[in-house]
């Protein structure tokens, strides 16, 4: 038996589509993974196969610099990290202008490449990577049945009266006098009415099917922040402008299929969410096509000696960080004969976003006013931005994320679904700062669950960083329930692996 996996050459999405394809591969399963050069080593590291297939002009193998990019996604990722330092709503409105041409590179000379690809392997399964419009497009139009994997939050489908690149849920601390996406404007849209693939080729038994009515709209999420109204207007343009180019390639590829009525609601014959349900808006199941959710794809991390040395090292006769800032600490060593490990707060903002560091650095400064230890993946950003970083800190510009959350007390993250997922698979309570796209959907997520807490990262202050911080090292005290939800949360996650239940739908076999 033959997967192949398509991937953008990017390694914050290869990685978790790498980890769900090791179930296969344990299983004596031929995997081929077919992406560009940049991310060649994860895929030789994994022990598969890989062929050549260029999806975009960008790259990532693991840190992302704007400078070491071609010139026009040096010039986008720029004006990017730049549109994140002016607001919320700036930078998704910068990301969707971003959309009116960059969505699908030279998309029918692609599309054949994966074709041609898929002929030359022969997979009895493929998975692709959701964001891969020109690779789905190219599935599509050749009628080859594919699993959609959504890397994301699940809103990256938008579905009902909800419109791509527009969340539909936001955290209380973005709301403004601004309100959501008013329900009038719907257009009755729905993924299952919009796809040009119905077919049941997957294991039924392990899908949540849609329900009877797909046509039912969700309610409106709530408050937004100012100029969400012209966003979602903006947002909307786009999606007509790109369901226009995807039909337009469609109709070159195969004109004997229908036109798209909406490019984003396209979807492969079953969805795979990279999310635990658990988490899931639970207003939104109703309007989703067949689907399972994996819950997350935490990988297997080879051993890193320094860090290794540093987690053992971590003993503390006073492992307690300063949770009441009025309190006195306890100086006396010999009050606990039996040193626990000190708790810690693992801090990233992922391969793009590691660029504000000037974030990292109010950060740092609310670690050291709670007293806690810390290990930080700097990635791009500038370490002068930290201050004065303590002898017990662990500071690099890559960490393993799996590694260092199974060990940590808390994190503070960008919202990124791999860090968010790989956080709850480990039990771990979050500090979330969204910047862009669906971390702002994730980030209201996790608020609304009590397994975090969401700040806006432009305004948060250090007094208020460091009491959320507070807040999710003290969880079990403060708010008991979120932390029993949590637990269960991650015991569920851990006991069915994403991995395991993504070849369970596309083979049958558990």
């Amino acid at each position: 038996m033959t997967l192949l996996v398509v991937s953008p050459d990017y390694a914050s999405h290869l990685l978790p589509l790498a980890t769900l394809a090791t179930e296969w591969r344990d299983r004596g399963e031929r995997v081929v993974v077919a992406t560009g050069p940049a991310t060649a080593a994860i895929v030789e590291s994994f022990g598969f196969e890989r062929v050549h297939l260029q999806l975009g002009r960008g790259s990532n193998p693991g840190v992302i610099r704007a400078e070491e990019q071609v010139a026009e996604e040096d010039a986008s990722l720029r004006g990017f990290f730049d549109a994140t330092r002016l607001g919320m709503v700036e930078t998704l409105s910068y990301q969707a202008r971003e959309r009116l041409t960059d969505l699908m590179w030279q998309p029918v000379a692609t599309a054949r490449a994966v074709l041609d690809v898929v002929a030359a392997v022969r997979p009895d399964q493929i998975v692709v990577d959701h964001l891969a419009f020109s690779a789905r497009l190219a599935l599509v139009a050749g009628g080859v049945p594919f699993a959609d994997v959504v890397l994301g939050h699940p809103t990256a489908l938008p579905v009902g009266d909800e419109v791509y690149g527009c969340p539909p849920e936001w955290p209380a601390a973005f709301g403004g006098a601004g309100a959501g996406a008013d329900p009038a404007l719907a257009g009755g849209r729905t993924t299952v009415e919009s796809s040009n693939h119905p077919g049941t080729w997957f294991d039924d038994a392990s899908v949540v099917r849609a329900a009877g009515d797909a046509s039912v709209a969700r309610a409106d999420a709530g408050a937004a922040p100012e100029g969400v109204a012209g966003l979602r207007e903006l947002c909307e343009r786009v999606d007509a402008s790109f369901t226009a180019e995807w039909n337009a390639a469609l109709a070159e590829l195969a004109p004997h299929l229908p036109p798209s009525t909406s490019a984003f609601g396209e979807h492969g014959d079953l969805l795979l969410y990279n999310y635990p349900g658990e988490l899931a808006d639970p207003e939104r199941e109703a309007l989703l096509p067949p689907h399972v959710w994996l819950g997350s794809a935490v990988r297997a991390e080879p051993v890193d000696a320094e860090v290794a040395a540093w987690l053992a090292g971590g003993a503390d006769p006073d492992p307690t960080p300063d949770l009441d800032p009025t309190s006195e600490p306890d100086l006396d060593p010999t009050s606990d004969p039996d040193p626990a490990p000190a708790p810690f707060v693992y801090v990233s903002f992922g391969s793009f976003l590691s660029v504000r560091s000037d974030v990292l650095g109010r950060v740092a400064e609310a670690l050291r006013r709670v007293g806690v230890r810390a290990a930080i993946a700097l990635g791009s950003g500038d370490r002068a931005d930290l201050g004065e970083v303590p002898s017990d800190w662990l500071v690099r510009e890559f960490l393993p994320q799996v590694t260092l959350l199974d060990a940590a007390t808390a994190a503070v993250t960008h919202g990124g679904n791999n860090s968010v997922t790989e956080a709850m698979t480990a039990g771990v309570p979050v500090v979330v700062l969204p910047f862009s796209t669906d971390q702002f959907a994730g980030a209201a997520a996790l608020e609304r669950t009590g397994v975090g807490v969401a700040l806006a990262p432009n305004t948060a202050t250090v007094d208020e960083l460091a009491e959320a911080l507070r807040h999710v090292l003290d969880l079990p005290t403060r708010d008991p329930g979120a932390a029993g939800r949590l637990a269960g949360l991650a015991a569920s996650l851990r006991e069915t692996p994403g991995r395991a239940r993504a070849h369970a739908a596309l083979t049958g076999r558990g």
